[in-house]
């Protein structure tokens, strides 16, 4: 015969094992006088405490608990009410760790004496997702905000850097070619900050050119001397005749500043940071291991220090995105991820080499042009753009000073021009002038009828148009609404006299 005590006895087993496995902490309460009476292991885990510190104390004691029952008075709701949730409270941990948790207490009867249940969940890391969500719908906000910005910045930009190509062949006084040559450098770095903050926060690729790694260097070496500690000695030897690179100016910066403030993390102390650049082959069997090596010339930047080192097994993880040794609040993880992912965008690769209480060394390899080619690329004269020899062009721009100044610009090289301040107005004059319009250069963004739609009626009143697409909303050379529409050509806004008289030679095809 089965006696009452054994089913009792497998209830309190069964209850037993669902408390000391349950993956919330749970506490139990005297509900008269507020004493600790049970606590399961993962509350003594997550809190970092010992069974015997919970155990016969007052709840309102522990100071762990201060923000859920700051004080007797604080315990009397508990007591006074059977259910109790808050959703979001802080709770500090034996080291001191801040973590977010939902509270829940119930009043009950147990055995004629009534406890208090308290069930304690960590919602630390739903609170951490919900508040990247949340970043990540205020980035989407900046880049909807920087994208405007950045259309309007770029059309006032645009007429100013075409007009620059004018008055270069108009001035002679050395004094106003001097002020004109200070107006393109301020016009291009306005540019250039524009797509910086557009690239920023909208992640767009940047567009490629032909940039010097020692002016990229040299660009930042001003700011790291004045902002690194001065017990930190910088270094930066380039060879004279170092190739050129094909790539994104800004986002090379960009790596080349992410690694030298690692390695200024790396000397607490002080020491040495050297920049060295030279030219290379990928021959050596040792740097051909690397699966994203090719091989061809590289420019090689190295850029090593003598600080603490990298241990072996956090030197497998630090390219990998949120790996990061530093405290919370001083490091995201993102530096040398970036890093690594803009340098393969360019098609490079990296090597590093480290040992403890000596140093790090990153070598950073960029495909190089050839000095020939760097050479031709980067002869700026207006002279030498190519001319027009009285080909009709359409400009369609909803802004006045592009259209009026587009205008000037391609007739002084050359060209017949007509201009349409939208998409409608450039469809009427197409229709009636198809036979003679030999190109179409039009915005992507206008009232009445966009870039898009435009090019879509000029395809029904002639399937074989000539058409080159604008706009300051992208920075990387195309545009995926141009591409969709069929655009074969594209100009990022704000573009130069050269630029844009390069393109219509482009469109326009070798004379037949």
């Amino acid at each position: 015969m089965i006696s009452v005590s054994e089913p009792l006895r497998a209830s309190e087993l069964r209850y037993r094992r669902l408390f000391e496995s349950a993956k919330d902490g749970i506490l139990i309460l005297d509900a008269t006088t507020g004493r600790i009476e049970d606590v399961n292991p993962y509350l003594i885990d997550l809190l970092g405490l010992t069974y015997e510190q919970f155990i016969g104390r007052e709840v309102w004691e522990l100071g762990l608990f201060k923000h859920i029952v700051a004080n007797k008075n604080k315990f009397l709701e508990l007591q006074k009410h059977k259910y109790v949730r808050y959703d979001d409270l802080p709770l500090e941990t034996l080291d001191g760790r801040q973590i977010a948790v939902e509270f829940v207490s119930n009043v009950y009867l147990e055995n004629q004496k009534k406890v208090i249940q308290c069930n304690i969940r960590d919602i630390s890391d739903r609170r951490y997702l919900e508040s990247q969500i949340l970043r990540t719908q205020r980035m989407e906000s900046i880049g909807t905000l920087a994208g405007g910005i950045a259309h309007d910045l770029n059309n006032v930009l645009t007429p100013i850097l075409m007009a620059i190509a004018l008055l270069d062949e108009k001035l002679t006084d050395t004094e106003d070619l001097e002020l004109l040559a200070t107006l393109e450098s301020s016009a291009k770095h306005g540019a250039e900050l524009v797509r910086q903050v557009l690239g920023f926060a909208r992640g767009i690729e940047g567009e490629r050119n032909l940039v010097s790694p020692i002016n990229v260097m040299n660009n930042i070496q001003a700011i790291l001397r004045d902002t690194f500690p001065k017990n930190i000695q910088f270094r930066f030897e380039p060879v004279t005749d170092l190739w050129m690179v094909t790539g994104d100016a800004t986002q090379l910066q960009q790596v080349f500043t992410n690694f030298c403030v690692n390695a200024r993390d790396a000397m607490p102390e002080g020491g040495t940071l050297n920049v060295t650049m030279q030219n290379t082959s990928v021959s050596d069997p040792g740097i051909g291991m690397n699966p994203d090596a090719r091989p061809g010339p590289y420019v090689q930047v190295s850029i090593d220090d003598n600080g603490t080192g990298i241990p072996p097994k956090v030197l497998e993880g630090i390219f990998e995105p949120f790996f990061t040794t530093k405290a919370f609040g001083k490091g995201t993880g993102m530096g040398l991820s970036t890093s690594m992912a803009i340098v393969k965008s360019h098609g490079g690769f990296i090597t590093v080499a480290s040992e403890i209480s000596r140093g790090t060394a990153f070598e950073i390899f960029l495909p190089a042009n050839t000095p020939v080619k760097a050479v031709e690329a980067s002869d700026p004269h207006p002279s030498r753009f190519p001319r027009g020899k009285g080909e009709v062009v359409l400009v369609v721009d909803d802004d006045v000073n592009i259209c009026a100044i587009a205008e000037k610009m391609l007739e002084h090289f050359g060209y017949r021009v007509r201009t349409a301040l939208n998409g409608a107005e450039a469809l009427a004059i197409y229709e009636e002038h198809w036979a003679d319009i030999d190109v179409v250069l039009t915005d992507m963004s206008m009232p009445v009828m966009d870039g898009a739609a435009t090019l879509t009626a000029l395809k029904k009143i002639n399937p074989g148009v000539k058409a080159i697409a604008s706009s300051g909303l992208t920075q990387c050379g195309q545009h995926p609404g141009a591409m969709k529409a069929g655009f074969k050509y594209f100009l990022s806004k704000p573009y130069t006299a050269a630029t844009l008289l390069n393109m219509m030679a482009a469109a326009l095809g070798p004379p037949a």
